[in-house]
């Protein structure tokens, strides 16, 4: 049975992995007296960030330490930033299920040339190459880029693209009000990392001319679900196991039983060794069910109920931006003070007035911060509005019907 093979595992991690030691003794857990896997402990994500660098494997630290291992972090969605270890072999073997099927749905495979959207910059240069793939940084979504991005685009010629709902909604919303006919087109794209709303759906499907497919997953574990062309996703058995959990921690059903529930998904990495995740609080809930699903994939099916979702900053004069600019804006000061900014949460109070709602590690200085913030405002319409930053000592909770919400606009404009 899957639980107990990954209960023999757990084990091996809770004998040596510190972050996972320390959780044990926080919990007043003795985890040799625990008989299943349900019994260990739920691992939240402000405990994961708060131990995040004792979250290693000892024997991967050497690996570590000689820069040898695959370093992402939190795509910053959440507002909330962990950095993720792989090893080069554990990301490839991540990656096996989500390349076969989406060869098998949609006769997409890793020789067809990719495009999509990232947030941080690297330097001055707004692209990103490595072996097929382009990525174009999100500052290039401005209206006074967008043009010259749908040019590179339709340039370029990628069979398929991976995008954000949030971007793939702001071009199409250009076009359509540019152009006649679309001058960009796909074989197929690929939607993650935000709630996509048939809305988007349908208008990608119609501008870009081509086969749509959503898939479900996290930068700490990777693809959890993928969307056939029947339209449910499909649990990725071969690389998580999942379990939905009541408020209190209760297991409500899990992807092995024939239980069908709605709760709080936790995820069991089965692939990343270097920094394991068990039992994984992700902070979604989802329903999961029995398969009964015509494309032949087995295994239980799941729908996402609630997600990332994204606000855009609105102005008086009717322009708008896209709040991605600050999720580069944190991830380039990330970059410069090693990961001290843990959470963020920013709130258009009014066309040029912003709250920014800060938790950082305490040896930084504030206003270093705040420089640095204030510098890579690039935008006129950013650099000539007012910032209040404000501090907490521990990660927040923003609101309770959209856990991931990291900018929120208050303004009137409505566009």
């Amino acid at each position: 049975m899957e639980k107990e093979k990954l209960f023999e595992m757990a084990g091996e991690v809770y004998r040596n992995v510190p972050a996972y030691i320390n959780l044990a003794r926080d919990r007043n857990i003795d985890i040799t007296s625990l008989t299943e896997f349900g019994q260990l402990p739920i691992m939240e994500k402000k405990y994961m960030i708060d131990h995040e660098t004792g979250n290693i494997a000892p024997e991967m630290i050497r690996e570590y330490m000689t820069g040898n291992l695959i370093s992402k972090r939190t795509s910053g969605s959440t507002g909330q930033y962990l950095e993720i270890l792989w090893s080069d072999a554990d990301y490839k073997r991540s990656m096996i299920e989500l390349w076969l099927r989406r060869g098998q749905y949609y006769d997409i495979y890793p020789k067809d040339k990719m495009l999509y959207f990232y947030t941080y910059n690297d330097g001055n240069t707004e692209y990103e190459y490595y072996k097929n793939t382009i990525g174009i940084n999100k500052r290039l979504l401005l209206e006074e880029c967008i043009e010259e991005t749908i040019e590179v685009i339709k340039n370029v010629k990628a069979v398929w693209a991976l995008f954000q709902p949030s971007v793939a909604a702001l071009l199409c919303a250009y076009i359509k009000k540019h152009y006649e006919k679309s001058p960009i087109s796909f074989k197929y794209v690929e939607f993650s990392g935000e709630v996509l709303t048939e809305t988007v759906r349908e208008t990608a499907m119609q501008v870009f001319g081509c086969k749509v497919a959503d898939q479900y997953g996290a930068n700490e574990v990777g693809s959890i679900a993928y969307e056939c062309p029947y339209g449910n996703k499909h649990i990725m058995r071969s690389n998580v196991f999942i379990e939905i959990v009541d408020d209190a921690g209760t297991v409500l059903a899990n992807s092995e039983d024939l239980k069908t529930a709605e709760g709080n998904i936790v995820i069991t990495s089965k692939t990343n060794r270097t920094m394991p995740f068990y039992r994984y609080n992700l902070g979604d809930k989802v329903k999961i069910k029995n398969n009964s699903c015509c494309c032949g994939c087995g295994g239980k099916i799941i729908e996402v109920v609630t997600g990332r979702w994204n606000d855009y900053a609105v102005f008086e004069d009717g322009y708008k931006i896209h709040s991605y600019i600050f999720v580069e804006i944190f991830d380039f000061i990330n970059k410069i003070t090693d990961g001290t900014v843990k959470q963020f949460y920013i709130v258009q109070k009014s066309y040029r007035q912003f709250d920014v709602m800060l938790y950082v590690d305490d040896e930084i200085d504030g206003e270093y911060i705040e420089r640095l913030f204030l510098t890579k405002l690039e935008n006129e319409h950013l650099k000539t509005s007012e910032f209040i930053f404000r501090y907490t000592d521990q990660l927040f909770e923003v609101c309770n019907d959209k856990k991931y919400m990291y900018f929120k606009n208050q303004t009137s404009k409505e566009w």
